[in-house]
């Protein structure tokens, strides 16, 4: 596991410090259960937004039919 260093002011480290000990666990694990939050909520956010586009796209789109013309046609001289 990595360690990481933060820079805060004293007056939030003190209050970080006074909130993870009402909660009877390390300012460690405070910041690491945060992050955690934060990161399952990105990942959830971008799985939403690709669904929704998925849908949009697949609500939006149209079949025209099979291609019913060769190279050849396309380029028949006449």
């Amino acid at each position: 596991m990595a360690n990481v260093t933060l820079a805060m002011d004293d007056a939030l480290l003190y209050d970080a410090r006074s909130v993870a000990f009402e909660r009877d666990i390390s300012l460690t694990e405070m910041v690491r259960e945060y992050l955690t939050d934060v990161v399952k909520g990105w990942r959830l956010g971008k799985k939403a937004k690709a669904k929704q586009l998925m849908e949009v796209i697949e609500k939006n789109s149209r079949h025209f039919g099979g291609i019913t013309w060769t190279r050849e046609d396309l380029y028949e001289r006449g």
